[in-house]
């Protein structure tokens, strides 16, 4: 009796520590940040990555930079929310907004910065702006898409 309640209970042992191990192949690694961690808005409505690895997040208060470490918060004139993000064939990065669009560029110090794109409009045409939806990059153009309409660029 004793010699089948050892042998029971070393099956058991041996079972469960089996069940128990986590197999990592194939599963992505994910991680989960609030709002408090990334210092800006709940809300992001784009993401994407640059050539070197780095993250862009389009939120609620700019653009998000992340670079696996830490987050730097871009800001925008007006301090609108930025919808949309596109990277083009040569890593330049284009953003839409409330009322604004333009593209992300470096400092004298390396710090990315926001540049506006609205000089490119007569000062009829940025009164009216509205919610720039979409930004895409296609062929040698960027396209910037309102409610009502479409602003086509080519590279700068």
């Amino acid at each position: 009796m004793k010699k089948k309640l050892i042998i029971y209970t070393l099956l058991f042992l041996f079972a469960t520590n089996s069940f128990s191990q986590i197999k990592n192949i194939g599963l992505p690694f994910i991680s989960s940040y609030i709002p408090q961690s990334y210092g800006a808005g709940i809300q992001t409505w784009d993401a994407i990555q640059d050539n070197r690895g780095i993250m862009y997040f389009a939120n609620n208060s700019g653009v998000m930079e992340y670079d696996g470490n830490n987050w730097r918060l871009i800001e925008l004139p007006l301090e609108s929310t930025t919808r949309s993000l596109a990277i083009n064939e040569h890593g330049k990065i284009y953003v839409s907004s409330d009322d604004e669009f333009g593209y992300l560029t470096t400092d004298s110090v390396g710090n990315t910065k926001y540049s506006s794109l609205l000089y490119l409009l007569s000062d009829e045409e940025r009164q009216n702006i509205g919610t720039i939806w979409t930004v895409m990059s296609l062929d040698d153009k960027i396209y910037f898409q309102s409610q009502e309409k479409i602003y086509i660029l080519n590279y700068i």
